[in-house]
Formats: C-alpha cells, sequence, structure tokens
C-alpha cells in the first residue's frame, strides 16, 4: 500500500526562475541508480573487486579501502596498482558495460520540460540524453568534459562535467583526475563559475556530502567570496538573494544542522522531501520522482498551489 504524502513547494525566488527558464539543473545519481547504472560508490567497490581479482590488490587491503570512504582515493589506488591504463579502462568498461536496463526514466522527460537553460549533470551515464533523443526530438547537444565552454549555457543543453561511459578516458573518478579537472585545468572551473555567477542553481539526485559535490560547493562558495567582496567595495548590502538550491530527502536524524551549514558556508539552501525506503530500508527515489513530476505540472500550468515557504529564517 501507498502512503500518500504532501508535495513540497519550491520557494518563490527558485519558482520564479524555473518558470521564466533561470535556473540550471544540476542532476546527480538519484536520476540514474533506479535505471539501474552503479553508483558511484558501487562503481569504486566493483574496480576494488576487480584489482583483487587480478591479484594488484590484497584482500586485506581491499578491504581497508572500501571502509576507509574516500573513494576518489581509493580508484586512484587501484589505478595506480594497475599501472596499466589500458587496463584500467577495460575494467571500468566491464562494470559499466552493459548500460543500465533502462535507457531513460519518466522523471528524465519532467526534467527535459522544466525550460532549463542548462543541464549539468556529474552522472556518467546517458540517461539524459536518451530521453531527449527518444522523447523529446533530440533537440539538445551533448558536451563532455573537456568540451565545454562557459558561454554555452543556454539551449537547454547537456553537459558531463565528469566525463561519460561512451568516452571512457573523459572520466573523472581518482582523485588525481579530480586535481587535474578541478586544480590544474582551469576549464572546468571557469565553465562552474560562470553558472554560478549568472544562474540560479538547483541540484537534484545530488549527494551533498560526496566528494565530487563538494569541489563544485566550492567553487560556488568562492564565487560568493567574490560577490560579497564587491559589495563591500561598491558600499553596497552584503546579504543578496538565495539563488542556489537542492532537493534533497529528509532522513531520519536531524538535518537542521546540516542544511544551515550548506547554506553559511555554501549558500544553498535545502528543500526536503519526505524519504521513502524499501521494507529492507534502503533508500528510493518515489517520493523525489513524485516531487519532480507534480512541480512540472505546476510549471506547466504556471499554477503555485500553496504559498512558498518563508525563507526569512535564513536570512542574516
Amino acid at each position: 500500500m501507498m502512503v500518500k504524502f504532501s508535495i513540497i513547494q519550491p520557494p518563490e525566488p527558485l519558482w520564479l526562475a524555473l518558470i521564466e527558464g533561470r535556473c540550471v539543473l544540476f542532476v546527480g545519481s538519484g536520476l540514474s541508480i533506479p535505471a539501474e547504472y552503479p553508483s558511484w560508490g558501487s562503481l569504486v567497490s566493483q574496480l576494488i573487486d576487480m584489482c583483487v581479482e587480478h591479484g594488484v590488490l590484497t584482500k586485506d587491503e581491499a578491504k581497508e579501502l572500501k571502509e576507509h570512504k574516500d573513494l576518489p582515493e581509493a580508484a586512484g589506488q587501484c589505478r595506480r596498482r594497475l599501472s596499466d591504463e589500458d587496463r584500467y579502462y577495460e575494467m571500468l568498461n566491464q562494470i559499466l558495460t552493459p548500460y543500465g536496463r533502462h535507457r531513460y526514466l519518466p522523471t528524465h522527460l519532467d526534467l527535459l520540460d522544466w525550460r532549463a537553460p542548462a543541464y549539468i549533470t556529474t552522472n556518467y551515464d546517458p540517461c539524459l540524453e536518451n530521453a531527449d533523443n527518444e522523447g523529446r526530438g533530440g533537440k539538445r547537444q551533448v558536451r563532455i568534459y573537456p568540451a565545454l565552454h562557459p558561454g554555452n549555457l543556454d539551449g537547454g543543453h547537456i553537459h558531463h562535467i565528469h566525463g561519460h561511459i561512451s568516452h571512457i578516458k573523459t572520466m573523472i573518478l581518482t582523485d588525481d583526475d579530480y586535481h587535474h579537472a578541478y586544480f590544474e585545468d582551469h576549464l572546468l572551473s571557469d565553465f562552474l563559475k560562470m553558472i554560478f555567477e549568472s544562474r540560479t542553481v538547483l541540484f537534484i539526485g545530488c549527494g551533498m556530502d560526496d566528494p565530487g559535490i563538494k569541489h563544485i560547493l566550492k567553487i560556488a562558495k568562492s564565487v560568493q567570496n567574490r560577490s560579497t567582496q564587491k559589495a563591500r567595495e561598491m558600499g553596497l548590502p552584503e546579504f543578496q538573494e538565495i539563488s542556489h538550491y537542492a532537493l534533497v530527502a529528509e532522513e531520519e536524524k536531524p538535518v537542521s544542522m546540516h542544511d544551515e551549514i550548506l547554506f553559511l558556508s555554501y549558500g544553498v539552501q535545502v528543500i526536503r522531501y519526505p524519504q521513502m525506503g524499501s521494507a529492507q530500508g534502503a533508500r528510493t527515489y518515489g517520493n523525489l520522482y513524485e516531487t519532480i513530476a507534480a512541480w512540472q505540472r505546476q510549471l506547466a500550468s504556471k499554477v503555485l498551489e500553496e504559498p512558498p515557504r518563508d525563507l526569512r529564517r535564513y536570512q542574516r
């Protein structure tokens, strides 16, 4: 028996940005795991197991890497132990092929109908472009790191900022990959800075504590700091209207401190939707999809069913 829940409403500034086509969507693995693509954690765990099978890691070393929970470092250890780049990419290809059982989900179609100026994803899978090609006419371009351009933020195009399984050598997975992409090659950082400077951002299906997302949040923070400094120099008020959001599941543990840290540290306001777990307590995403579908219906009619939530408690 399914239990109905009240659809959370978007805050008014976000709602206006969605209506006016000013909100860039950051799409995370919560939109791909139900299509049976491996999560980031599952991908790294399978890579570790394959390294054990090939004799480059002991079982004790594999256990330690899995318990350490630093996924980029664990993937990097595997890559360095293999020493052979081709062998490393062959393993990734074996894990990721065949691709997910579902080419895309109805939720991907809902998101494509949100009139976003750009769809940014850290996912390696082709769900968004499959949905566009097979359900929405295939009008969007697909950009894969490093072929990103800061000026290409309109037209609703799809940007894979951490690479793609069809171009497996573009995948940003290891600690060395992240260091190069975010600290040595300025292309990705410049691309993300342009987004946070000029657009409202909504994170959907993203683990906000994941290392990859934290790199992105740090860039959002640097943009916020620069705006604050400019305001001080011009003698303007430092407080600016909230412009970035994250749609995140409620959890059993208290989340108020986590949400406050995201807001105070990165300028991201968390919007919580009710979590729905399986009988075994595993996380599922049904309520996220219901929320996305409900927002799409409202966007289509441009009617907000309830008054926006009061944002005053977040203001400083």
